[in-house]
């Protein structure tokens, strides 16, 4: 088994800080029928060339933080909690003279704070660390995350009980809009009846909210369409501005 293998089959096991987040609707990418179907169902979508990039930027990014902070580094092994079900997969270590603290390495400044906590709570650390790479802003930075007991406790309390109804018990997660929704539906009926019927009142409201949604969504197309417009005609000939906020 290769180690990528080894660590999917690892997280399967439990819930790590991607998937709490992920359950808590806190993560930027990932949603619950993510989680749901690569622990009942082995299913892991491809990360994509951002994560390919972020894996292979992650180490000069941690050796950047540890000798701006003067600290040793060490590469993170897969942690198990209590319940076992209870993951971490910290990213590396920090050696300094106290216990070591742990760093999170991130190649965009759109990730979820949940992941960090649930890290702290599983490995028992008052802190943990996150390295930020933006590189459309060339701009690092250290963030210091303390921990939060109360929001900890709900990322338990959620998570224990998302795993036993969800994982244990295999209920799928209510339905939502994302991909991975959609074509997990779609498997289910892989070769549709050849058959028309009237609409049930539900489905008739259904398609309404449907056509309503679709009619906010160009709206507000137009509207980002015509921001975007707004602000290359204020740039003039410049070509590149970068932001400070």
């Amino acid at each position: 088994m290769s180690d990528r293998a080894h660590f999917l089959d690892q997280r399967r096991g439990g819930l790590g800080g991607t998937d709490v987040a992920a359950i808590m609707g806190t993560h930027p990418h990932t949603g619950p029928w993510e989680v749901w179907l690569s622990k009942v169902h082995g299913f892991d979508q491809p990360g994509g060339e951002d994560a390919a990039i972020g894996q292979w930027l992650e180490r000069p990014i941690a050796e950047w933080a540890a000798a701006e902070l003067g600290a040793e580094l060490a590469i993170g092994a897969p942690l198990v909690g209590d319940p076992a079900w209870m993951r971490a997969s910290p990213d590396f270590w920090l050696h300094t003279s106290g216990p070591p603290t742990g760093l999170e390495v991130k190649c965009t400044d759109q990730w979820s704070p949940d992941q960090v906590q649930w890290y702290m709570l599983v490995a028992d650390r008052p802190v943990w660390l996150v390295a930020e790479y933006v590189p459309r802003f060339w701009r690092r930075t250290i963030h210091t995350i303390e921990a939060d007991p109360e929001r900890q406790r709900e990322l338990r309390s959620t998570a224990a009980t998302w795993w036993q109804r969800h994982v244990v018990e295999g209920v799928p997660p209510e339905v939502d809009g994302s991909d991975a929704c959609r074509d997990w539906l779609g498997s289910q009926s892989p070769t549709a009846r050849d058959e028309i019927r009237a609409a049930t009142d539900d489905e008739e409201a259904l398609a309404r909210d449907v056509h309503a949604a679709e009619q906010a969504a160009k709206s507000l197309e137009a509207e980002a369409a015509r921001a975007c417009n707004r602000l290359r005609a204020s740039m003039g000939d410049v070509r590149r501005v970068y932001f400070t906020g």
